[in-house]
Parts: C-alpha cells; sequence; structure tokens
C-alpha cells in the first residue's frame, strides 16, 4: 500500500490501479444511472398526474369542485383495495377451508353490526351535519387510518389478534359513512348540464381505476412484507385523503339555514300548512325552499319519517336481489372451488379469475353508467336482473369454466351499474335534507342482502351446479316481482296534458 496514493492500490510507477480505476468507472455508472432513474420516474411521475388531472377536471368538473370529489375517491378506493387485499391473505387463503370458513362467518357477523347502526343512528346524524360534510368527510378518512394502523398492529405477530376485529367493524363504520356522504354531497358539485348518472359514472370510474391499482399494489406488498406493512401504507393514503377533504370546494357543504324572525317563521309555518293541505309542499316540488333542498320546517318532515319515492323503492328493491346474488356467488364459489376447483386450474387460480371477471364486469358497468344516462334507471335496474337471471341459469345448466366466469361477469355487471341508477333515483327523488339519512338507508339494506346472501353461500353445501341453480330460482322470483313493479310505475306516469 503507498501512501502517496492515498492509501489506493498502486503499480510500481506509483500511479492508481487499472482495478482501481474500473472501480470509480463502475461508481460513476451507477450514479448516473440512479439519477437518471430517478429524472425518469419523476418526468412519468408528473405527466401521470398530469393525466389524472385532465381527467378528472374535463367537461367543467374543475370549476364545479367534481373533481375534487373523483380523486378524493380514487385515493379512497385504493386504500380500501389494499385493505382488502391483506385481509383476504390472512382470513381466507392463509388458513385450511374450515378454519377459513369460521373466520369468514365471524367476518359476517362483524359485517352485519355496523349496518345495523348505520340507518337509524349514523344516517341521522349526517344529515344534522350536512353544513360541514367536508369536515365528516375528513373524519372518516383519519378514522379509516388510525383504524388500518390498529389492524396492521394486530397482524404484526402473523396470528391475528382479537383487535383486528373491533378494528374492522369501525373501519366498516367508517367506509360506508364516507360513501353516505359522498353519495348524499354528489348532486351539489354536478357541472351545469350534467346527468346525475353521468357524475355517478364518473366518480365511480375514477374508483375502479385506482381499485384496479390498488388491489396489485397491495397483494405486492402483502407477498413481500406482510399484511401489516400492506395496512401500514394505507394509514398514509388515508392521511393523504384527509388532506384532500379539506381541499374540497366549499359547495359540498349544504347552505347553513336562514335564521328567521318571529313573524317570518309565523309567515313559513303557515305557508307550509297551506302545502300540506294542498296535497303538497309550499314550493310545489319537495318540500325545500328552493335552496337545494333547506326545508322551511325540517323538523315536521323528520316528524313524518323518511320515505322514498316509489322509483327509489323498486330500484333498491331490485339492487338488493343484485347485491345478495352478488354475496352469495363470492362465498359460494369462493369455498366450492377451493374443495371441488374446475378441471385443469388450480384452487387459487380458479377463485382468481372469478374475482377478475367480477372486477371486469364491474368495470363494464361503470362504463355503461355514462352511455344509458338517459334512460329510467329502474327500466335499467330491472333489465340487469333479466340479464343475471339468464345467465345464472345457463351456468346451473351447464356448469363449467366459461359459464361461471359469465355469471360472475354478469354478477359484477349488475352490481355496479345497478347501484350507479339507484343512487340516481335517490339523489333525484330525495331532497338533501334528509338525503344523507336516504343514502343510509339504502347502504344497509345493499349490505345487509350481500351478508343474508353470503351466509346462503357459505351454508349452502351443495354441487356447485346444484347451488346455481337454487340461488337462480330466487332470483328469478325476484326478477319477476320488480318486472311487476316497473310495469305498474309506468302505468301510474301521468298522461302529457
Amino acid at each position: 500500500m503507498d501512501t502517496a496514493t492515498g492509501g489506493r492500490p498502486a503499480d510500481p510507477s506509483g500511479r492508481p490501479s487499472a482495478r482501481h480505476h474500473a472501480g470509480r468507472t463502475v461508481a460513476r455508472s451507477l450514479r448516473e444511472s440512479t439519477r437518471r432513474s430517478g429524472a425518469l420516474l419523476a418526468r412519468v411521475g408528473r405527466a401521470t398526474a398530469r393525466a389524472v388531472r385532465r381527467g378528472t377536471h374535463a367537461g367543467g368538473a374543475g370549476e364545479s369542485g367534481l373533481a375534487r370529489m373523483i380523486e378524493l375517491h380514487m385515493v379512497s378506493s385504493a386504500a380500501d383495495a389494499m385493505v382488502v387485499t391483506a385481509l383476504a391473505s390472512t382470513i381466507f387463503f392463509a388458513v385450511p377451508t374450515e378454519q377459513a370458513r369460521s373466520q369468514v362467518i365471524t367476518s359476517l357477523l362483524v359485517t352485519m353490526v355496523p349496518f345495523s347502526l348505520l340507518a337509524p343512528l349514523i344516517g341521522p346524524l349526517l344529515d344534522r351535519v350536512r353544513h360541514g360534510r367536508r369536515i365528516a368527510l375528513g373524519v372518516t378518512m383519519g378514522a379509516r387510518a388510525w383504524l388500518a394502523w390498529v389492524m396492521a398492529s394486530a397482524l404484526a405477530d402473523g396470528t391475528p389478534a382479537f383487535s383486528l376485529y373491533p378494528a374492522a367493524f369501525g373501519f366498516l363504520v367508517g367506509q360506508k359513512s364516507y360513501l353516505v356522504i359522498k353519495a348524499a354531497a354528489l348532486p351539489r358539485v354536478v357541472p351545469d348540464g350534467a346527468e346525475l348518472l353521468g357524475a355517478n359514472a364518473r366518480v365511480s370510474a375514477a374508483g375502479t381505476i385506482a381499485m384496479i391499482i390498488g388491489a396489485p399494489l397491495g397483494v405486492g406488498v402483502t407477498a413481500w412484507a406482510g399484511p401489516h406493512w400492506t395496512l401500514r401504507l394505507t394509514f398514509v393514503l388515508f392521511l393523504i385523503g384527509v388532506a384532500l377533504t379539506l381541499m374540497l370546494t366549499t359547495r359540498v357543504d349544504a347552505d347553513p339555514p336562514a335564521t328567521l324572525d318571529a313573524a317570518q317563521a309565523d309567515q313559513a309555518n303557515q305557508a307550509g300548512t297551506a302545502g300540506d293541505q294542498a296535497g303538497g309542499t309550499p314550493d310545489g316540488r319537495d318540500g325545500t325552499d328552493g335552496r337545494d333542498g333547506d326545508p322551511i320546517s325540517a323538523t315536521r318532515r323528520r316528524g313524518r319519517g323518511l320515505a322514498l319515492g316509489a322509483r327509489s323503492v323498486n330500484g333498491l328493491r331490485g339492487n338488493a336481489v343484485l347485491r345478495g346474488f352478488t354475496g352469495f356467488l363470492t362465498l359460494f364459489l369462493a369455498f366450492r372451488l377451493r374443495t371441488d376447483p374446475l378441471p385443469g386450474l388450480s384452487a387459487t387460480t380458479a377463485v382468481g379469475l372469478v374475482i377478475a371477471c367480477a372486477a371486469v364486469g364491474g368495470g363494464i358497468g361503470t362504463a355503461m353508467g355514462a352511455l344509458v344516462r338517459r334512460s329510467r334507471p329502474e327500466v335499467v335496474v330491472a333489465a340487469l336482473l333479466v340479464v343475471l337471471t339468464l345467465t345464472s341459469t345457463w351456468a346451473s345448466l351447464g356448469y363449467g369454466l366459461v359459464a361461471v366466469l359469465a355469471v360472475a361477469l354478469a354478477a359484477g355487471l349488475g352490481q355496479s351499474l345497478g347501484k350507479l341508477c339507484l343512487d340516481a333515483l335517490i339523489q333525484d327523488e330525495v331532497p338533501d335534507a334528509v338525503r344523507t339519512s336516504a343514502f343510509a338507508r339504502s347502504e344497509t339494506a345493499l349490505q345487509l342482502a350481500w351478508v343474508l346472501g353470503g351466509a346462503f353461500g357459505l351454508a349452502l353445501p351443495l354441487s356447485g351446479p346444484w347451488g346455481l341453480g337454487i340461488a337462480t330460482l330466487i332470483t328469478a322470483g325476484a326478477t319477476a316481482a320488480t318486472l311487476v313493479g316497473v310495469i305498474r310505475l309506468f302505468r301510474a306516469r301521468p298522461t302529457p296534458g
């Protein structure tokens, strides 16, 4: 070692060795490659951000505030998808079939409890804070961030701790509360000239894209570092969501009620009484004073209870059937394909294909939402039920890979497009003052339908064809009842002139 070369290896002439020069060259190459890769990733990130911004702000969405709602929903959907992948690997795929069955039953029970509270308690509470919807949305995102961290801690040791289930309970409450508030606030940020169904489809499509990105990311992180690190990553995403809620337009919040003096209040009450005696409301439309749903006498309306319109009720019944069938199909095939996989496929591959087809169907349904916005939503729901019944009949008679994937595709399509139609019906028929409660009731009914359908599929000890056949008979009866309801609605329509 020669001190003249600073401790570097040297040849007899006193100059640094060729090996030293090669090392310095490799180091410079690595630094240059790292710099170029970082610059490339930065350019790709900026280009992606610009493309997302152009997509979310198109059609007047930037000016109306819809763009921020879309971006918030993308973050929420991506984080929710990652939570699902983390929990699925723990509850279902990582344990034997019988143990997975018992854990899924526990999860179903945990799922039912928060929704039994959503309609009678949380819905009216959220109606009271409709003047602070941005804050309420931020609370739901922050609560899910904290609960994701709690679930991560419960899974850190490899064996689920009991705290996982209360945390999952709270997470579901926060998730559905967010969806209820978002759906109730959406009509206030729809661009001028746009259709409600189209706006719903746009938000849902953005959420689907985010889920497509979030789910594989969650699977990769879970496989590489474990489900607890996936949940910790979702903690960061939900905190980003909290920041996005603070950037929402103030149009999301309902206008504060006007302060009336005694004379004005008496005049308003007299007008309300006259409107009730005439069989309508003071403004002749929806029981509001014309300021987007602010009631002249909200207390009197709440006293009469919340009533959905006939179209919304029929749409809710049809969606409950679609959601129940999806729950049945999810759990029935999940366990049936583990014990009796399709020919030529492993259990994991078969379940993965079913989930993928359902996701593709959901994406198609979301895309179709913008195409059928001129149609009557209740008719679209009835048509979806007919398609699902026919596809399920084929799958039960010709049980096989193609038939099973087809019924999964039809179920995903029906659930996605049917929910868009139901949201549009409620947003169109229900006043802003009680819209959150209406969405809370609809979400509760749909989730309970999914749980009941899933429990039926979980308990059904039959082969694939027989199980699908029984589900088809039930779906066919509900489809017939929905069609009768649609026919009655058309007959009850007032004739022009």
